[in-house]
């Protein structure tokens, strides 16, 4: 057929000093065509297809399958291609790191899925099982957030040059554990189910979420904005583990050169009663993507019993924090001793240190001299808060761009005598003024991973 217009090319449809609007495409729209012809012979015109674009964001509230509206956690899971820069936030995931100090490659890398690379997801099916579902699992670029930073919906999109010479693709590898949860997965069998080539090689945006950003494809995949059932039908109870790359292990050439950043949720639903659990293994990377600023995030973190942490030293760390013109960081314990039984948590002090960071030389802790301790000080001892960014006039200030911040708890032998607020999960309390930052987070015991979820 003959195109007379499109998304991008709107010249046809009417002169640029004319605004569509809403309320131009009621009853009343009418379409006008007029031949112009010379002794041409006759046109005839059999149908004519109009479709319409808007440029305000489709907005809707995010169901579970059950059609159960989500409330906002404030954060997506998150993974950059292999092609991508460990300084844009994600720790892992990316082979390269193009910021200073410690520009080059980047030698946290462990994307290849054949050893435990990516993230890891843990799932704990109940007695009568679940399917397991993940929310946008593919890749489709969104445009600019109208109302503050970051990008729409879930919020994928290239960080480096866009188009169809630099696809996305994104594994989904889902695992029976066994009962022997661990990084090695050849200690886990074989998958239940890998997603191979069903989100590989994608180069589309959603024309009606933002435009063309660059020679990419008009149109997303069938899961974009909806839920994807892992076809492994309902899973019986037990321990998973489903494994998210950008590496695929049969062929390293797939995001080698591309620089994106996609975004997905993961979820389990029962298949009769009980409650699954879902929540990162060791380090998990969130894509923080909301409409306003100076929002209050607050995130479960750690789940540490009292079995496990009495006596011992609790250690996060988080990279890349604080991309923002302003941003502070509490943490919240879960032991309620000498609080009123009302009180779920309190806010506690904790030690922490920037300036060794994990890799390299010192981190690249941007504190200016005469800091003091519990502002964006490089270290600090007893302190009860961390600000991450600043205004330096109307300069904003990022104290920790591409850096490790390591957290230290001393949890005394006396932890959790008192009980502790729902078993033991530990909260970080996260303000940014920006509305969209990636950062990646690892929790410990004194070398043993925990449990990190965002908070429900």
């Amino acid at each position: 057929p003959y195109q007379l217009g499109s998304a991008s090319d709107l010249t046809v449809w009417g002169t640029s000093s004319h605004t569509w609007s809403a309320s131009d495409f009621g009853s009343s729209f009418q379409v006008r065509l007029t031949f112009q012809g010379n002794n041409c012979g006759t046109l005839s015109l059999n149908s004519l297809v109009v479709t319409v674009y808007s440029s305000t964001p489709t907005k809707f509230d995010v169901k579970d399958p059950n059609n159960a509206v989500l409330p906002s956690l404030g954060a997506w899971g998150a993974i950059i291609t292999k092609g991508g820069n460990e300084q844009n936030g994600d720790a892992y995931a990316p082979a390269n790191n193009g910021g200073s100090p410690f520009s080059g490659s980047n030698a946290l890398y462990n994307g290849n899925a054949t050893n435990g690379g990516g993230y890891i997801y843990a799932i704990n099916l109940p007695s009568a099982g679940a399917t397991v579902n993940v929310f946008d699992p593919g890749f489709c670029a969104m445009g600019g957030n109208p109302s503050g930073a970051g990008n729409l919906g879930a919020g994928d999109h290239w960080i480096g040059t866009s188009g169809t010479s630099y696809p996305v693709s994104t594994y989904y590898t889902l695992w029976n554990t066994g009962g022997h949860l661990g990084l090695d997965p050849s200690n886990w069998g074989t998958p239940v189910y890998t997603s191979g080539s069903l989100f590989e090689s994608q180069t589309g945006y959603d024309p009606q979420n933002g435009s063309n950003p660059g020679s990419a494809t008009s149109g997303c995949d069938a899961y974009h904005d909806t839920w994807w059932t892992i076809p492994a039908g309902s899973l019986s109870a037990g321990t998973y583990a489903l494994q998210v790359t950008t590496t695929k292990p049969t062929d390293a050439s797939k995001n080698a050169g591309t620089n994106a950043e996609n975004m997905f949720a993961i979820e389990a639903i029962p298949s009769g009663t009980g409650s699954p659990t879902v929540y990162g293994y060791d380090k998990m990377a969130v894509y923080n993507n909301l409409s306003a600023n100076n929002v209050v995030q607050q995130f479960y973190i750690a789940k540490v019993d009292q079995e496990t942490g009495a006596g011992k030293t609790l250690t996060i760390d988080f990279f890349d924090i604080g991309d923002s013109s302003a941003g502070t960081i509490q943490i919240l314990s879960p032991d309620t001793s000498g609080s009123p039984v009302a009180v779920p948590f309190n806010y506690t002090t904790f030690n922490y240190n920037a300036s060794l960071g994990k890799v390299g030389p010192p981190g690249n802790c941007k504190a200016k001299s005469g800091s003091t301790v519990g502002s964006d000080a490089c270290s600090g001892n007893g302190v009860s808060s961390i600000t991450v960014a600043r205004m330096n006039g109307t300069n904003p200030i990022s104290s920790f761009n591409n850096t490790w911040i390591e957290i230290t708890i001393p949890l005394g032998s006396a932890y959790g005598s008192s009980g502790l607020y729902m078993g033991g999960w530990w909260q970080v309390q996260y303000v940014v003024s920006s509305a969209s930052d990636l950062t990646t987070w690892s929790v410990n015991v004194n070398g043993n991973p925990v449990h990190l979820v965002p908070i429900p």
